[in-house]
């Protein structure tokens, strides 16, 4: 297991607010599928193929899942959820998609 790097930020205050601060992880790489696939081969039995049918299918059923606002837990990584927000709006019925994020 690795150590996650990280550094101290400034949160953002408002005027007269005490300064307070945050952590934020500085490791800005991305590992995609096809690595994940290549080290699962490195470290278990399991064929190339079989694990890219498993990666595949594990997708296709989280993104189902999240597509229908659903939250998902697998023990031992974490808990996914897709967030939605938007900017305030002083009229609900005025509000766009162009709004939401």
């Amino acid at each position: 297991m690795s150590d996650i790097k990280f550094d101290i930020y400034e949160s953002p205050a408002n005027d007269g607010e005490k300064k307070k601060y945050h952590v934020r992880n500085t490791n800005k790489q991305t590992i995609h599928s096809k690595d994940l696939i290549h080290e699962a081969t490195l470290y278990t039995s399991v064929s190339r193929s079989d694990w890219a049918a498993v990666v595949e299918g594990l997708i296709d059923i989280l993104s189902e899942k999240l597509g229908d606002g659903k939250r998902i837990h697998i023990n031992g990584l974490g808990y996914f959820s897709v967030s939605i927000g938007s900017t305030e709006s002083e009229n609900p019925k005025k509000m766009t998609v162009a709004q939401y994020r």
